[in-house]
């Protein structure tokens, strides 16, 4: 619109105003600023502390109505704000508002909104953006900003027309809903074993002789993984139930699988141990899979899925050692779980919320059958019930397993 005629329009809507005896509300901030800076006494100014926050977006009319609201003293008004989240495009110093920001302003460099991923992706974009610092005296930048929240990293894609965008989208959500049958790690639910059929397997002869022969044999005959939850103490002891000891990756290494020298030390003393230390820490040790406590850890966004999808996501690990370094450290929370134990029970993708919903199902009887089958067993009390089901299931059908052409465990 020309200004000329942005000028009139106006015009003609401040002389509707008046004639309604109305105002906008920036309108009367200037006389109200200064009726309350021209009383005197004790309630001259009738606010002890005034917070600002969202303190980029305001006008210098607002300002000064905050100013004159509050006594003039140190540490008066405290104000928050993010000049890079600016929507307006209000500019003011607070200085010339007589509000002091020198030698009493810090930032706030830890970012709880975004993902580590996310924000440093963004900030790359923005590498050269840099926003009116809030004082108005200077200018501020994202450098050094974080966050502790961690998740996969953000996919850039880009398309000829919003058609072409809309397209791939529709594309994208279909797969998140029924994903590739070809890999377990992205395989969509097929068609689970039903809770019945669970109790068949668990309920067969055999399955006390395998627990027995897993966890308690020994000699040339003992299965490794059977000192898993046992070696060193166990890996969900208070003293080091946030941190990845070297015990941990012996154990994880005593279920068939390997992790790179590179990768034992990240976890020992580099940076991915220290970004799965804050996510354990957020977990507590003694919720098990089966307790309503444990459906915000395990849901996706919660610390138990940040977790698992920050190892998988890391070179040289991949989606079964992540769930077995964190079957390590939370053992009656985070089922071990592989190819074999997915086929077996004919699952995918969500089996932590699947087995969650198995585990509550008929009042818990599922959760039942496998106390009665440790106890019938003798299973040491490190063995949690979620290790006593992964085990029997493992062990029927690991001889058996073929594989990715794999039909599942054949139920008699």
């Amino acid at each position: 619109m020309p200004p000329a005629r942005l000028r009139q329009h106006l015009l003609v809507f401040h002389a509707e105003l008046s004639a309604a005896g109305s105002a906008t509300y920036l309108q009367i901030c200037p006389p109200r600023a200064g009726g309350t800076a021209r009383r005197r006494g004790p309630a001259a100014q009738g606010f002890g502390h005034v917070m600002v926050d969202e303190a980029q977006d305001l006008h210098p009319a607002q300002w000064r109505v905050l100013r004159a609201a509050v006594p003039p003293r140190p540490r008066q008004p405290l104000i928050t704000g993010d000049p890079h989240q600016r929507i307006y495009e209000s500019r003011v110093s607070l200085g010339s508002l007589g509000i002091s920001v020198t030698g009493r302003s810090s930032r706030l460099r830890v970012n709880y909104r975004s993902t580590d991923e996310i924000l440093t992706w963004a900030t790359q974009v923005l590498v050269d953006a840099r926003g009116d610092e809030l004082g108005g005296d200077g200018k501020d930048s994202l450098a050094g900003y974080r966050s502790l929240l961690h998740v996969r990293k953000p996919e850039a894609h880009g398309y000829a027309s919003p058609q072409a965008e809309v397209a791939r989208w529709s594309s994208r959500c279909s797969t998140w809903r029924s994903p590739p049958t070809t890999d377990p790690d992205r395989r969509g639910m097929r068609e689970p074993l039903t809770l019945t059929q669970i109790r068949m397997v668990l309920d067969d002869p055999r399955s006390i002789a395998d627990l027995r022969r897993y966890f308690l044999e020994a000699g040339d005959e003992a299965y490794a993984g059977g000192q898993f939850e046992r070696l060193g103490g166990g890996g969900s002891r208070p003293d080091i139930a946030n941190i990845v000891t070297a015990a941990d990756l012996i154990a994880v290494e005593l279920l068939s699988v390997h992790l790179p020298p590179h990768r034992l030390l990240d976890l020992l003393q580099g940076h991915l141990g220290e970004r799965l230390a804050a996510e354990l820490a957020r977990i507590p040790v003694e919720v098990e899979l089966r307790d309503m406590d444990a459906v915000p850890l395990i849901a996706v966004g919660g610390p138990a899925d940040i977790a698992w999808r920050m190892l998988r996501d890391t070179d040289g690990i991949g989606w079964v050692l992540a769930g077995k370094l964190l079957a390590r450290k939370r053992p009656k929370l985070v089922p071990v779980y592989d190819s074999v134990v997915a086929c077996a029970l004919r699952t995918g993708t969500g089996f932590w919320e699947w087995l969650h919903g198995r585990l509550r199902e008929d009042n818990g009887s599922l959760a039942q059958r496998l106390r009665v089958l440790h106890r019938q067993a003798n299973l040491p009390a490190e063995v949690s019930l979620i290790r006593v089901l992964d085990v029997v299931f493992w062990m029927r059908h690991h001889h058996e397993h073929q594989g990715s052409n794999c039909r599942g465990l054949e139920l008699s």
